[in-house]
């Protein structure tokens, strides 16, 4: 018989073996951060699955995980981590419980049935994951023809009137900025406030026009081998210039530099222009694409 157990810190490094290092961060925030909850599913005393939630925009949480060990599934133990989970966030006046995965996920029949169970609406189409080599990448003309070779090397450099800089150089005045303008000229999901802890600030580039800041293209390692490019953003009136593939090219060679095979861009199903590009411009680099597929529940208040 399996029991339930609330993750704390007395019990959750039997879990830890669960939880990939791109959620390690999160993880160790249990019970000792109230933005973060999870619960731990054992059977005779061993863990056999885990489910934790984070708090990514006031009311509105996200679960990150919910895993059952194969030989546990069809038990009912997924739903029911999922049950008490939800009864967590409540408890901590969550209203919206944001559930996201990906279409090739090989447990995704199960995860879809225990959505249902719970009430989530059908899951949709929410953001398109292309992965290529960097090898192949780093050859294509493109990318050659617009690499900032100087930012290579140095951590600051001019493109034309721009300054390009790494991430790591972020300054004060950019982070009041960034603050003033969220939610108004950029979008949340976009916003490198909300993923700050995660940004490698080496392989990351912002980018400064007479001193302000107009955009940005930020990345985080994924494992040993991959490189994620979670967030980019440009201002309105600097769209139509090359420098977003400036970005783009200069961190791709900075990838390679490191030594990192594999990267991973994020483009939301709505962003069209975007896409387009991406299946234009890595066409002959080759790349896989894969569908994160997400359904948002409205909880009920706690009496």
């Amino acid at each position: 018989m399996y029991c339930l157990v609330e993750l704390k810190k007395e019990n959750k490094l039997d879990f830890k073996r669960f939880v990939r290092p791109f959620f390690e961060g999160q993880f160790e925030k249990l019970d000792e951060d109230q933005s973060v909850c999870g619960a731990g599913a054992t059977f005779f005393g061993d863990p056999v699955g885990l489910a934790l939630c984070h708090n990514y925009y006031e009311n509105n949480w996200n679960v990150i995980i919910v895993y059952v060990v194969p030989k546990f599934r069809n038990m009912g133990i997924g739903t029911a981590l999922m049950t008490n989970v939800e009864a967590m966030v409540s408890q901590r006046d969550g209203r919206k419980m944001l559930f996201s995965y990906q279409s090739d996920n090989t447990t995704r029949l199960p995860v879809e049935k225990v959505l249902a169970r719970r009430g989530f609406p059908e899951p949709l189409p929410e953001v398109n994951f292309y992965r290529t080599e960097i090898e192949k990448l780093c050859d294509l003309g493109w990318i050659k023809k617009y690499v900032l070779a100087e930012a290579l090397e140095k951590s600051t450099v001019f493109y034309r009137e721009y300054e390009i800089f790494r991430w790591a150089e972020l300054n004060d005045r950019d982070r009041d900025m960034l603050l003033a303008s969220r939610g108004s000229i950029y979008s949340r999901d976009v916003s490198p406030l909300e993923m700050a802890e995660k940004i490698d600030g080496q392989l990351s580039l912002g980018v400064r026009h007479n001193g302000d800041l107009i955009g940005w293209l930020v990345t985080m390692k994924s494992g040993d081998d991959n490189l994620y490019i979670k967030a980019s953003f440009l201002k309105e009136e600097y769209r139509g210039t090359s420098l977003y593939v400036v970005l783009f090219s200069t961190i791709m060679n900075l990838q390679k530099k490191a030594g990192i095979p594999y990267t991973t861009t994020e483009v939301r199903t709505d962003n069209k222009r975007m896409i387009r590009f991406m299946n234009h411009a890595l066409a002959d680099a080759g790349y896989t694409r894969t569908e994160s597929l997400s359904t948002l529940k409205n909880l009920a208040p706690t009496l």
